[in-house]
This record gives C-alpha cells, sequence and structure tokens, in this order.
C-alpha cells in the first residue's frame, strides 16, 4: 500500500500534464494582434517605392499641365499672326479686282520678311528675361525690357521711313511688282500704307518675346484675337463702306489693328513689369 500510494502522489495530475510550460509558450507563435512585431525591412521598401512612383506621376502631371499652359498659347498666337492676311485677302478678292489680290499678295510679303528680321529682338528678350527673373533681377529685367522696346521701335520707325518712302517702289518690284507691271499700283499703295504702322508692328513682336520671358503666353493670345476681330471689322468699314478705299483701305485696317494690339500689351506690360511693386500695409500700433 505504501509504494503504491507514493506511486499514485508523484503523478501529476491529468489537467497539469497537458497545460504546456512557459518555454514551451515561448517558442509557440502567437495569432493574437499584440503580438505583431515590426514590419519587415521589404515591406517598407515597398511602400517607400509605391509613394515615390505616385509623387514622380503627380510631379510629371503637373509639369506636363505648365507646358501646355505656356505651349498651348503661344502655338495658337503664332498661328493667328498670318490670319490679318487671311482677312486682307479675303476681303480684297470679294470685292476687288484680280490685279489687286495679286498686288496685295506680293506687297504683303515685304511685311512677312520684316517681321521675321525682328524675331531676333523676340527670341533674345526671352531667353535673357528668362534668366533674369530666374535669377530674381527685377530691376535688370524691366531696364532690358525696356531696350527691347525702344530698339524695336526704333527698327520699325527706320523700316517705315525706307518701305513707305524712297524706296517703296524698288521693295514692291522686288516682290514681283516693277514699275510697269499692272500689279505696281496697287502694291505700291498697300505697301505704304501698311508701313506706316511698322513701329507698332515691331513692337508688338517684342511685346510677345517680353511676355514669353516673363511666363506669360496668353495677354499676346488675347491681344492677336483681338486684332484680328480688330482688322475683321474695319476691312469692310474701310474698303467697301463708307471709306470705299480699296486696297489702300485693307492695309489701312491691318495696321490699325496692329496698333490697337499693341496698345493693349503695352498697358498689360505697365500693370505687371514696370509699374513700382505696391508697398504692403503696416498694422496700426
Amino acid at each position: 500500500l505504501r509504494s503504491g500510494t507514493s506511486h499514485r502522489a508523484a503523478a501529476p495530475p491529468l489537467l497539469v500534464r497537458a497545460w504546456p510550460t512557459a518555454a514551451a509558450r515561448a517558442r509557440q507563435p502567437s495569432c493574437s494582434s499584440s503580438a505583431v512585431g515590426p514590419p519587415a525591412a521589404a515591406e517598407v521598401d515597398a511602400v517607400d517605392a509605391v509613394d515615390a512612383q505616385a509623387a514622380a506621376l503627380a510631379l510629371k502631371r503637373a509639369e506636363d499641365r505648365e507646358i501646355i499652359s505656356i505651349a498651348g498659347p503661344a502655338l495658337l498666337n503664332t498661328l493667328m499672326d498670318p490670319f490679318l492676311g487671311v482677312v486682307d485677302t479675303l476681303f480684297v478678292a470679294r470685292t476687288c479686282a484680280p490685279v489687286a489680290l495679286g498686288a496685295v499678295a506680293a506687297s504683303s510679303e515685304i511685311f512677312t520678311l520684316c517681321i521675321a528680321a525682328s524675331l531676333a529682338l523676340r527670341e533674345s528678350a526671352s531667353s535673357t528675361l528668362v534668366r533674369l527673373f530666374a535669377q530674381d533681377r527685377r530691376e535688370e529685367a524691366r531696364s532690358y525690357a525696356a531696350r527691347t522696346l525702344q530698339l524695336s521701335l526704333a527698327v520699325g520707325l527706320v523700316l517705315a521711313l525706307l518701305i513707305g518712302g524712297p524706296f517703296a517702289a524698288w521693295c514692291v518690284g522686288l516682290m514681283g511688282c516693277p514699275v510697269g507691271s499692272p500689279l505696281h499700283l496697287d502694291a505700291l499703295a498697300y505697301g505704304r500704307t501698311r508701313a506706316l504702322a511698322l513701329p507698332a508692328a515691331l513692337a508688338l513682336s517684342a511685346s510677345e518675346g517680353i511676355f514669353r520671358g516673363m511666363g506669360n503666353t496668353r495677354a499676346p493670345l488675347h491681344a492677336a484675337l483681338l486684332a484680328s476681330v480688330a482688322n475683321l471689322v474695319l476691312d469692310p468699314g474701310l474698303m467697301i463702306w463708307p471709306a470705299k478705299l480699296g486696297v489702300t483701305g485693307a492695309a489701312a485696317a491691318t495696321g490699325a489693328s496692329q496698333v490697337v494690339a499693341r496698345a493693349v500689351l503695352l498697358r498689360a506690360l505697365r500693370r505687371d513689369l514696370f509699374s513700382p511693386p505696391t508697398a504692403a500695409p503696416t498694422a496700426a500700433p
């Protein structure tokens, strides 16, 4: 009996034998949420890569929108420039003889060459002002823009005196309308009248470069649209009724529309570039 009793007392209960020890519990994985440790390094790297990719995509979309906002109006403005000649051609073809249409086409090439020659002012103003504004040298940018406008007006005035004065016959002859040609008189009238607006036309081209250097291509587009509408309205009034000036009226309408566009851009330049910065209001003591 003594041996049997001691044997039963030494044996642990069934419940105690089935419950794992502390060391065994430590070796077994736990399923509770409180026992979840920090994420692995691979998971952190994957999340960072996704965030970096999303940030790069957002930056690319922002850059694309900025490029479109600058290049879109500039492209439309370039397409609007020939519209003045198209309107003149349309009304001349409808109301004048075919000889006048040929004269206007030949004489218009003179002013196309003048504008093309002035592109150096526009492109140099654009690139130089971008650099100056990027370096926060606003006063130098103002001075450069003012000199560009003065130079464009001076060059336009010289060309106006040459084309509208003693060299008018030679210029239209160079375009295929020499003295004795049936196109000569109409080409001469169109060239001399439109030459009066050459200072405004070249200053308009230079102003477009200044605005591009400022990152604003909408203002030149608005001015070009206004010039096209003005030319479209003035052409029938000066050519047909009540002025009845014919080819001379077409040239006057084109020149007047360029003067209007130049005045609009000059006002915008005074507001955005040449006006002194307004001082911030100080708080009352």
